[in-house]
């Protein structure tokens, strides 16, 4: 098993859900929004908790990284 990757995720589509996912809940264009709102908000407040280091800028330690990734995750659940 490699190393874990610590980091902001990947660029994936985090903002917006599959089409057949909001028709599979039965989700109104107007709940739509508000999902795509609250996951929006909250990739950009992990991707704060995560920024990607600049040239000679040093690494975060390993137990700030932790923090960091537990904190993303309870926003993620709480979303």
């Amino acid at each position: 098993m490699g190393p874990r990757r610590m980091g902001p995720p990947p660029e994936i589509a985090f903002v917006t859900m599959p089409r057949e996912v909001y028709d599979k809940l039965g989700l109104t264009a107007d709940e739509q929004t508000k999902v795509d709102e609250i996951r929006k908000k909250v990739r950009q407040e992990t991707r704060s908790l995560m920024p990607r280091l600049q040239e000679g800028q040093e690494p975060p330690s390993q137990a700030d990284m932790e923090a960091n990734h537990e904190k993303a995750k309870k926003l993620i659940d709480a979303a």
